[in-house]
């Protein structure tokens, strides 16, 4: 069982998508997978951050709007950091394991800072395991 600390401090790496170097798409995957259980879609292969914008349409494709008060772990967190799409993942409704470009991956409280820069809030559709940590 792999817990939210399993998955801090992995280094940031472009189009990454393994613990030993990942971007936000790939950290995403991971932590919905081995965190939550869910069934990605493979959005990971399908899109690079290098066009911000396939992200989002790519998890469209594959995951229903959810709105902010109706968050849950394991959800998606699609936001802006200056003016550039970024994604992260609810850990608790409260809290995300997210992706520092150049930086590692880390959890922080998704406070009033996030909510300002929140676009959408997706959840994944299919069997729906993933509702509650394993």
């Amino acid at each position: 069982m792999t817990l939210p600390d399993d998955l801090v401090g992995i280094p940031w790496r472009l189009d990454g998508r393994g613990v030993d170097g990942c971007d936000c798409v790939g950290l995403n995957a991971i932590a919905s997978r081995e965190i939550f259980g869910t069934d990605t879609h493979d959005v990971e292969s399908l899109c690079s951050i290098r066009d911000p914008l396939q992200v989002l349409e790519t998890i469209r494709r594959h995951a229903d709007d959810i709105q902010m008060e109706k968050r849950e772990p394991g959800d998606y967190l699609v936001f802006t950091v200056a003016g550039l799409l970024h994604t992260a993942i609810f850990i608790t409704p409260y809290s995300i394991l997210l992706m520092q470009r150049d930086g590692k991956s880390r959890i922080c409280r998704y406070g009033d800072g996030f909510k300002k820069r929140t676009v959408k809030i997706y959840r994944m559709r299919g069997e729906g395991k993933c509702r509650q940590q394993q």
